[in-house]
């Protein structure tokens, strides 16, 4: 057994132990930071598949964590898991508005990365994986009725240009857009006589 391996195996038995405990609780404060860093070991250690267990727990745990959604997601696609990896980044969408443990910032750079993948992942099966979170998954209506209008209007995607997604990244972002100082957003809701949806998309640079 590797030791990577062997490290997960004493990370479950002391799960395990924790949940069997009277310190349950626990869990959902200290150990979620243990999850983060037993996962990021993994990943760096090229251990997906384990790395994807810890997430999965965790996220069991707290579904709101954001940050979790989107390395589980990577990690997934990695392993051609897309429909799994679609989900994860969907609900990395759906809970960006109230997660307040990134600065605003960097929340966008998160959120905008993970748009870019999804957006990779629904073009890869042929719009079988949605790239819009639905209100019956958990999408806030408000932010959905945002994202259906600002689609209405041209909007350039640079699959190679991860800026190209801020915008987008700022309607998820709810409320917590205003954080970010008015000279750094992108986000400009602008009236539109054409009802139809443009979205404009510029072709993926040869590699």
């Amino acid at each position: 057994m590797g030791w990577l391996a062997s490290l997960f195996f004493i990370y479950t038995l002391l799960i395990n132990k924790v949940q069997d405990s009277a310190f349950f609780p626990l869990q959902s404060s200290a150990l979620l930071f243990c999850h983060t860093q037993l996962g990021n070991l993994y990943n760096k250690g090229n251990r997906p598949e384990l790395a994807a267990s810890v997430f999965e727990h965790s996220i069991s745990v707290d579904p709101s964590q954001v940050e979790s959604h989107f390395t589980l997601g990577d990690l997934l696609c990695q392993i051609d898991r897309l429909e799994e990896a679609g989900f994860h980044f969907r609900q990395m969408l759906i809970h960006a508005e109230s997660y307040n443990k990134l600065p605003a910032l960097k929340l966008r750079s998160l959120l905008a990365n993970g748009i870019g993948q999804l957006l990779l992942i629904h073009e890869q099966t042929n719009g079988d994986i949605p790239f819009i979170p639905s209100i019956e998954e958990g999408l806030d209506s408000e932010i959905r009725e945002t994202l259906m209008t600002f689609l209405e209007v041209p909007l350039e995607i640079d699959p190679d240009d991860i800026k190209s997604f801020l915008p987008l990244a700022e309607i998820y972002m709810g409320n917590h857009a205003k954080e970010i100082p008015s000279y750094n957003r992108t986000f400009k809701l602008k009236s539109s006589s054409n009802k139809a949806s443009r979205l404009k998309k510029k072709k993926r640079k040869k590699r």
